[in-house]
């Protein structure tokens, strides 16, 4: 007897940001800084850091919120995980 087995479909991955949503907020670096020449580089690496740092924020909120659901319990902002009340 052969077992059917279903491929489970694949977890979404996290988008990396285009290249035009990266040249869209180093644009808005650009303006925010007074519009100032000189700072292409430095505005479009701010850019992506931005994003880059969402990202891992989000990933890293989703990774704590499973470990809590597994252990059943609940980390309050600030508090410390060997703590308990």
């Amino acid at each position: 007897m052969k077992r059917r087995t279903q491929k489970l479909p694949d977890k979404p991955k996290s988008q990396s940001p285009t290249p035009e949503q990266i040249q869209q907020r180093a644009y808005e670096i650009f303006l925010a800084r007074g519009g100032t020449p000189g700072h292409e580089i430095d505005d479009w690496l701010l850019a992506e850091l931005e994003f880059k740092s969402r990202e891992y924020q989000n990933g890293e909120a989703k990774k704590q919120c499973a470990l809590d659901q597994r252990s059943g319990t609940h980390q309050q902002k600030g508090e410390q995980p060997w703590i308990t009340r």
